[in-house]
């Protein structure tokens, strides 16, 4: 379960101003970040944990000008290939799911320029693609999970 849907999970939109996820708990929203709620979730420590180590070399590479908007298109596979419960472990995404979602926002991106992004994401290593499906590397999540 990636961080949007752990946000959906909390009731959180991603423009969320202030909001309360639950009686008493004000969650304030950091450009659609990190909330307090979500910061003691195990799961969604687990997902920040792997992105850390998934996205974070990406986009010290690349900042977030990498061709094609290809940031955003991996942050969508990293949202829906990590699922943090029982530990983490790495789950195959369809090539139509991760499209869906990565282009609405690229507006503009046409289906060409998408497969040019995932293409592109493929050459720098941080996705394997076979077929309709989209794996993130295992070496991206070998390490155990830390104890609390």
């Amino acid at each position: 379960m990636g961080e949007s849907k752990l946000r959906k999970r909390l009731g959180l939109g991603p423009t969320t101003a202030w909001k309360r996820a639950e009686p008493k708990t004000r969650v304030a929203a950091d450009y659609g970040g990190i909330q307090d709620a979500l910061e003691k979730d195990p799961e969604f420590a687990l997902h920040r944990r792997f992105t850390a180590g998934y996205t974070g070399p990406f986009y010290a590479k690349h900042g977030t000008d990498a061709p094609l908007d290809s940031g955003s298109l991996l942050d969508t596979v990293s949202d829906l290939a990590f699922d943090p419960t029982g530990g983490g472990a790495l789950i195959p995404v369809s090539k139509a799911e991760a499209f869906s979602e990565y282009r609405p926002a690229a507006l503009t991106l046409t289906e060409a320029e998408a497969e040019a992004a995932l293409a592109f994401l493929q050459e720098e290593g941080m996705v394997e693609v076979e077929g309709d499906e989209i794996r993130v590397p295992a070496r991206f999540w070998l390490e155990p999970p830390r104890s609390a």
